[in-house]
């Protein structure tokens, strides 16, 4: 399976050159190992954040969970969750994308769950071409009656775990799969799954 983001940029010599350059220039980066140990301990139903996140990547239909996940990691920070459009979407099946801003050290990040990277804001916009069709603060977010922390605790359904596990493993096209197979190793280890 091929992720949206890359096919978007792939045929582009321009967009491959931004891409390096960013990525030369550590403006392009992985989430950061603090992030990613928030992902592993907020849940999605019994999942860590971080396996749900690569596991189903490339499913329009996911984008809006990913983003309550992340979200949910993303507590101490300043941040804005913006939907609208960008290239990889309107050359997609997605059409409609969402990506959360966090603002640190006097710039703004992008955090794609489309393409698990975060992008200084710059980047994003060279890349991507976003329209913004809503931008929702943190603020919001928090004051929303439905909001919760507690909703992001881990709660333990067996045939659930089960059911994640074998797709998420069973999936070798799944662009995140080399990544993903060495956090399901640690989560089944975390949860004891093989007792």
């Amino acid at each position: 399976m091929d992720n949206y983001f890359y096919q978007s940029i792939i045929d582009n010599p321009h967009l491959v050159s931004i891409f390096k350059e960013g990525v030369e220039n550590f403006s392009i980066q992985n989430f950061d190992s603090t992030i990613m140990s928030k992902l592993r301990k907020v849940y999605y139903s019994s999942i860590s954040g971080i396996l749900y996140l690569l596991g189903e990547a490339d499913i329009p239909s996911t984008h809006g969970n990913k983003l309550q996940v992340l979200s949910a990691a993303l507590t101490d920070e300043d941040y804005t969750i913006v939907h609208g459009q960008t290239r990889s979407s309107r050359n997609s099946t997605m059409v409609d994308t969402s990506w959360i801003e966090v603002k640190k050290n006097n710039k703004t990040w992008v955090y794609d769950v489309v393409s698990m990277l975060m992008f200084e804001k710059r980047y994003f916009e060279l890349l991507e071409s976003p329209t913004e069709e809503k931008r929702v603060p943190k603020s919001a977010i928090i004051a929303h009656p439905a909001y919760s922390e507690e909703a992001f605790n881990f709660e333990y359904v067996p045939m659930l775990i089960v059911w994640f596990m074998s797709r998420y493993e069973e999936n070798k096209e799944n662009p995140f799969y080399k990544v993903l197979r060495a956090e399901i190793k640690r989560y089944k280890k975390d949860i004891n799954y093989d007792k």
